[in-house]
């Protein structure tokens, strides 16, 4: 498919003015200088469209997975073949369409689909990274239409209630005992996790969720830390996580056993 738009592009770019200096494309992107310059611009919109597939929440793949995303920048790259009027570099005309058409449609799906809080965290640490806090706070109301003060309020609290969904918990709460098991052990192993969930929800509610995060969803602490919202760096987090979070879970298990 790639060597299919590759073919259209080269001939219909034909004498298209490009900004990419020959030196600058990699050596393993082989042809002529127009050929080159037409694939380097491929691969930069087909990496455009992965991107933002990936800075979407999960749950919208279903819905719009990444070859979507992929077939949009290049139809949008197929419309500026179109209305391509020669006053500026054709790549450069080229990679502000397709990422201005791929934000128009986060927007839209944002819009159709308001993500939960905890995406919203993720997408505006992603935003503070390039325009501060000011600017990533009126992007991500703009984006997914809610309020300034409804999105401080998420921002302030941290992570939320649950990292995770209740059918998530439902199904950690009531899992069942290994097969094979005799009535006996069955019996000790109910009450095991019982003294378990015990001990895990007597946790503060931010505590409670990153230790099911981590040690039931086997969820890492590096992905933990990018959809926290921590203020604190890496190493600090992992740090409270161990010294005051799993001890607490870890002690009063064998106080209840003892």
């Amino acid at each position: 498919m790639e060597e299919q738009f590759f073919q259209y592009f080269n001939e219909t770019t034909a004498g298209f003015v490009f900004s990419q200096n020959q030196e600058e494309i990699p050596a393993a992107i082989i042809g002529t200088p127009h050929e080159r310059e037409v694939r380097l611009l491929i691969s930069q919109v087909r990496r455009m469209a992965v991107k933002k597939s990936c800075q979407m929440p999960a749950a919208f793949s279903a819905e719009y997975g990444r070859s979507d995303w992929i077939q949009l920048a290049m139809i949008t790259m197929f419309h500026c073949c179109e209305k391509y009027d020669r006053k500026r570099p054709f790549d450069n005309y080229v990679r502000f369409m397709v990422s201005r058409r791929l934000l128009d449609k986060q927007r839209s799906l944002f819009r159709k689909n308001p993500p939960v809080d905890r995406d919203i965290l993720r997408l505006y640490k992603e935003l503070e990274k390039v325009s501060g806090d000011a600017d990533a706070l009126n992007v991500l109301a703009k984006d997914t239409g809610r309020s300034k003060e409804e999105l401080q309020r998420i921002i302030e609290q941290g992570v939320g209630e649950r990292v995770f969904s209740s059918e998530t918990e439902h199904t950690l709460r009531t899992v069942s005992a290994p097969a094979g098991q005799s009535p006996a052990a069955q019996t000790e192993s109910s009450q095991e996790v019982a003294i378990l969930w015990q001990c895990v929800d007597s946790l503060p509610k931010r505590a409670r969720a990153l230790f099911i995060h981590h040690e039931m969803e086997e969820v890492s602490f590096k992905k933990m830390f990018a959809t926290a919202g921590c203020r604190k760096s890496f190493a600090t987090f992992k740090r409270w996580y161990n010294v005051d979070i799993f001890p607490c879970v870890r002690d009063c298990v064998q106080r209840c056993c003892a």
